[in-house]
Parts: C-alpha cells; structure tokens; sequence
C-alpha cells in the first residue's frame, strides 16, 4: 500500500478483514457475511448548518473506488442538505452497485427521538447502528440484541384459529377461524390480540436474554465506553446507558397488510371467492386442482383482483398502516425493558422493520398467506412491499411506504428500490432521483437504499459465478457480494421489481 494512501481507504479495507462464524439457523438470518460495521456522514450540526464537510466526500469517494460491502455507509439527508452532494453519492451508487450509500431521512430519525425523551443536544448526532437501528453513540446501549417475530406467522395463526398448521400447536387459542369470522374487522381484531400475546413472549424472551447476560457477560470495557456507566457503577446490560431501548426485528407486516385486502375486497366486499374456497386453497398451498376454481385460480385471483401496497392505493395501504401503527404504539406503550427506572431513558420498546434476511429464513415456516404467498415463500422485506407487486411506478411505492408512522420506527425501517443502471448514468437520472428523496424525505418517508444491477445481470451471474465474483448488491439494511449468496437470496433480490425512472 502507498505511504499516501487515504486514512479512509485503509480504514474501509480494515473492516472488511473482520468476519463472524455462527451456527446455520443463526446464519440464515443475516446471510451475506455482514459484520454490521455502520459509517454515518452528512446530516446536520446542532444548529441546524449542514454537516457535509472534507471527510464527508472522502468516505463517499472510498465507497466508490473499493467496491467493498463494508463498512455500510449511510447519508444522513436533512431540508438543507446540499443537493450536490447528494447527487455525488448518487453517483457512488451507480459505481458501487451494492446500494452504497444509502439515505437516511436526518429530519425524521430526529423527530423520533425526541418522542423518546432524547435530548435536544443529542439529537443532531444520532447514528445507524448495525443495519438501521437509530442511537446516540457513547451514550446508547446498543441493544439491538433483540428477539424477532414473524408478523406473517402470526396471521397464519389467526385464520387457523391459533394453530400452527405445520406442527398442530396451538399457542393462542382463537375461538374462529376463517370460515367463522364475520368480516375482516373481526378477524383484524384477533390478528391484534394474537400479536399483543407473541409480543409479550417476545418480551419475556429479552429479559431472560437480559439476565443470561448479566451472569455471563457483563463485558466491562464497553461499558466504560459509555456515558453514563462508570459514573452510576453500571454496565450497559443493568442500565449504565444514558439511553436505552430494546426490539428486535420483525418481518411481514407488508405481506400481512396485503392479505386482510385481498380478504377484505375479495371475499366480505366482491364475494368473487367464499371464505370457503380461499380457506381451502390456503390449507391445500393453492395445489389442489380438483376444485372449482382450482387452487392456483384462486391464487391467481388474490393476486390480480386486490389492492396492493406499493402503489399508493389508500384500500390496501390502510391495512400495513393499521399494522404498523398497532405494532409500534404497543412496543412503546405497553412494555419496558429490563433497564427501565434504573436510569436510561425511555427504557421502552423500539419497532424494527430490518429483518436482514429473516423475511426469507422466516417465510420457510410460514404456509400459504391470502396475499398469494405460497408455503416456504419469502414474505416482505423490511418496509418494502411484497416483490412484484408495484405496478405503479417508484412514486407511487414511495407514496405507500411514507404512509407509514414511521415516529415509531427507532430500530429501523429498510425501504428496497431498485432501479435500472441506466437511470444514474446520465445527470438527469441523477437529477430525478436526487428530487425523489427530498420528496420522499419530506412526506416522512424514514429511509430508502438503490440497487442498480438489472435483472439480466443478476441472472447471468447466477449462471456464471466466476464471471461476477465482485458484484455487490444490497440485501437488506446492508449490502453483500452476489455470487456468495444463498439462491434463495439471490432469488428474493431477482424478484425486486426493477424501477424506470425517466
């Protein structure tokens, strides 16, 4: 290496030396050999200046030259950013290909943190930890450590009345089931007490976590890391942290919010199909065809004749609204981590839609869905909708995904969109993008990340691994060589719809 090599260059090329071996159902879920190392630029000083400086163009610059898959670096946007610069991350994308950087809506992460209780002083220098999760470094406790739940899983759950189809457990006993419910506000209002009771599994789970830490981790040196540890006598796991909140990722709330509007337009307001056929169809993975009509029929038609999220359409974007905001007001209301009234503040619950590759290693266990999605399918990723569903351009999926209450969303939100590789290459493209995140950003829209390879591409590395061997693409809240990459992965990325911006 040059003597005059930039500090940033090697520091990015450090990073990447790192790895982590875990065992394979732990592996599943963070696919890509990630080790979640997050480098924040831009965003804004405590007076409202823009924040872009020297150092801020320099590790957009090395983003671009390495190609590398991390560090992860994140662009925090604000009102008064400067477009140019912007625009010159843009074009590192369009080099990279591997959805670096991506862009963070400054304003918002700000204004969910002072729902929180964070100090206005504080909040100018918040930071993505690991994939997306909002803190405030030296004085957060990072615990994003969390239990998952599978949002889809569990709304399989309610239209069997509570049993696991797969197992024949049943957890939550539901006293209906799909061809008992009345109309589809009954079935949501079960939906919702299934969840609240998995939730507090998921709670009890993290304080059981939080206790086997206690005994055999307290790890003292990064505690003393951290305001304010020493002073209180604390580690960050008993509530050394000036700021703490628990959560961990959830995964198919988007697939979920698609399959109460099939239900709800299909069966209680068109009738096309009865609650009989569909419940069927669901039961049989849409593979039964001696019915009338055929279960790939009915598949078909829970597809084409709904609404679906992504496309702006207010029938079926209400649902993933009513989700969301059902899941995010529940975290923070209703439940406290272990840290809670020992000092760190707000010692709640956060709300995670960053599944890293969860919603694939999730869909495995899940059966049928009413959205069309068939058993051991892949459910949505993060806030993205469900792959192949938005017919209406990228305006109209980011309309749907700023929707969203995203003042609940502290552990983060992924926001996937690809776009073809032509739209970056010439200044327009880079002009009309640049105009879409301000937009985007200004209707609250939390975060949003490009993939820029085209389909074909993807599929011809598939093919021809050894031809592609440092082709990067972004699988969720950060990004990963392609030709590594479980085909299930791969697939999920392949089925992205790929976006025309002109």
């Amino acid at each position: 290496m040059r003597q005059n090599t930039p500090l940033d260059t090697l520091l990015y090329i450090k990073t990447n030396e790192l790895n982590k071996l875990r065992s394979w159902p732990d592996t599943s879920f963070f696919l890509g050999y990630q080790m979640f190392i997050n480098l924040a630029v831009g965003g804004q000083t405590f007076d409202g200046k823009d924040a872009i400086n020297e150092i801020s163009c320099l590790c957009v610059e090395a983003c671009e030259n390495l190609k590398l898959f991390t560090p992860s670096v994140s662009v925090k946007v604000f009102s008064g950013s400067d477009p140019a610069f912007i625009k010159r991350s843009l074009q590192a994308v369009q080099i990279h290909q591997g959805g670096q950087p991506a862009f963070y809506n400054d304003d918002r992460f700000m204004e969910m943190l002072d729902n929180l209780g964070v100090k206005k002083s504080d909040q100018y220098n918040w930071a993505p930890v690991g994939c997306i999760e909002a803190g405030i470094h030296g004085k957060w406790d990072y615990a994003a450590k969390g239990t998952w739940l599978s949002i889809a899983k569990v709304l399989e759950l309610t239209l069997n009345g509570g049993m696991d189809l797969a197992t024949g457990k049943t957890f939550l006993v539901a006293e209906k089931n799909l061809l008992t419910y009345r109309d589809i506000d009954e079935i949501f209002e079960e939906f919702k007490r299934q969840l609240h009771y998995f939730m507090e599994l998921q709670v009890i789970t993290e304080h059981i976590n939080d206790e086997m830490h206690k005994q055999i981790d307290i790890n003292a040196f990064r505690s003393s890391l951290v305001d304010d540890c020493i002073e209180r006598g604390l580690s960050l796991i008993e509530g050394g942290s000036v700021y703490s909140a628990d959560g961990g990722p959830t995964a198919g709330q988007k697939s979920s919010g698609n399959s109460l509007a099939a239900l709800e337009r299909v069966v209680f307001k068109d009738k096309i199909l009865t609650k009989e056929q569909v419940y069927h169809a669901l039961k049989t993975n849409f593979e039964d065809d001696s019915t009338t009509p055929t279960g790939e029929q009915v598949r078909n038609i829970l597809i084409k004749k709904a609404p679906k999220y992504g496309n702006d359409d207010d029938e079926s974007d209400k649902w993933a609204i009513a989700i969301t905001e059902y899941l995010g007001t529940t975290y923070f209301n209703d439940f406290h981590n272990s840290r809670y009234g020992k000092g760190p503040i707000p010692g709640t619950y956060g709300f995670g839609q960053s599944p890293v590759t969860g919603n694939i290693a999730f869909g495995t266990f899940i059966g049928a869905l009413p959205n069309g999605k068939k058993a051991g399918k892949p459910v949505n990723n993060g806030i993205s909708p469900d792959n192949g569903t938005e017919l209406n351009g990228i305006t109209a999926a980011m309309n749907s995904v700023a929707k969203m209450p995203s003042i609940w969303f502290q552990k983060g939100a992924i926001f996937n969109a690809r776009i073809t590789g032509e739209t970056l290459s010439e200044q327009k493209g880079i002009d009309r993008i640049t105009s879409l995140i301000f937009a985007f950003f200004k209707k609250k829209g939390i975060q949003i990340q490009f993939n820029v390879v085209s389909s074909e591409n993807l599929k011809e590395a598939r093919l021809n691994p050894e031809k592609y061997c440092d082709l990067m693409v972004r699988v969720s809240g950060y990004s990963a060589l392609f030709t590594p990459l479980d085909p299930a992965v791969q697939e999920d990325i392949i089925e992205r719809t790929e976006f025309e911006v002109v």
